[in-house]
Formats: C-alpha cells, structure tokens, sequence
C-alpha cells in the first residue's frame, strides 16, 4: 500500500442512520444498499438479555463514495427536463412526463 494512501481503519465510518440523513433514504433503505458491500465493518451484539442479536453496519468513507459513484447517473445520460427517470423491476428506464410543459414559439 503507497505510504500517502489512507489506512481504511483512519477513515471516517458512518452509521446507517447518519447516512440515511444525508442521502435522504431511510435507515432501512441504506442497510439493504450496503449489507453485503466489501469492506463494510459488521458489529453484532448478541446480549444473553435480548431475545435476538443486534448488527451494527460502520462504513468507511472509501465505500461510501464507491457506492455513490455506482449509483450515479453519468451527466451525459442525465434524463432531459421533459422525462422522468424511474425504476421498474430494478431497471433504470426513462419515461416522459406526461405533465411535460411543451415549449411555445412567440408569434412574430
């Protein structure tokens, strides 16, 4: 490993819940993106006085950003303002907007 590249054990680590603040998804919803990612810290706490045993997700910095950039959307493929982007079956596909405003042509 280069000397300059940071220990993943240095960076910052986000729970779920912080996450799911910033990217606007539920806690839920970021467990389930981030469940099996490589790199993911898993802490269970497995108390004799709980009935079932607690995970905690600790993810680094370094994962987070690879997730993002998998899930973003390249600029050149961004939808145009009159389609919507949507989801069906899992599959990213572009539909138009039937509320679309047409553009007019001033009359001269």
């Amino acid at each position: 490993m280069p000397e300059d590249a940071p220990e993943v054990f240095q960076e910052k680590h986000y729970k779920a819940t912080d996450l799911a603040k910033v990217w606007g998804l539920s806690p839920d919803a970021i467990r389930r993106l981030f469940k099996n990612e490589p790199g993911v810290l898993r802490h269970v706490s497995n108390k004799q006085s709980s009935k079932r045993a607690y995970t905690t997700l600790l993810i680094p910095e370094s994962v987070v950003r690879r997730v993002h950039a998998r899930l973003s959307i390249p600029e050149q493929q961004q939808p145009s303002s009159r389609t919507t982007a949507v989801r069906i079956n899992g599959n990213a596909v572009n539909a138009i907007s039937s509320t679309a405003k047409q553009p007019f042509a001033l009359g001269v």
